[in-house]
């Protein structure tokens, strides 16, 4: 009658064991780089490069190509650390790359403006 328990109880502690086995520091590293990443898209903020990319339409190609590239390739950094983060590296490495992307949409959309506001005033001006 005890022996269906034990075997069950035997099976369910060795199922625990093996699932505490798997979990390794790569899961660590997941859940910090997720946490970065919502962390870069909830609190960075990028209009600095958004209104640096407006003006940029005025030099030309350059502009319209360089602006976008250093944001993109900017390193920012969190202003604080959350307590809960372990591993540090995995955690901006995410946040690095949701606040790349976010700067360098922001640059785009900075072109973008600054290129129809452009083309607005030289046909006001034309007209």
């Amino acid at each position: 009658m005890f022996r269906p328990l034990k075997m069950f109880l035997v099976a369910a502690l060795v199922f625990v064991l093996f699932v505490n086995l798997a979990y390794t520091d790569e899961d660590d590293c997941l859940e910090a780089t997720l946490q970065g990443r919502l962390d870069a898209q909830t609190y960075h903020n990028s209009s600095g490069w958004f209104l640096l990319g407006v003006p940029a339409i005025l030099a030309g190609p350059l502009g319209m190509i360089f602006v976008p590239a250093m944001a993109y390739m900017s390193k920012p950094s969190p202003k604080t650390f959350p307590d809960e983060v372990i591993n540090f590296e995995c955690y901006l490495e995410g946040y690095w790359d949701a606040a790349n992307d976010k700067n360098g949409r922001a640059a785009l959309c900075g072109v973008a403006v600054g290129g129809v506001g452009l083309l607005v005033f030289a046909m006001w001006y034309l007209l």
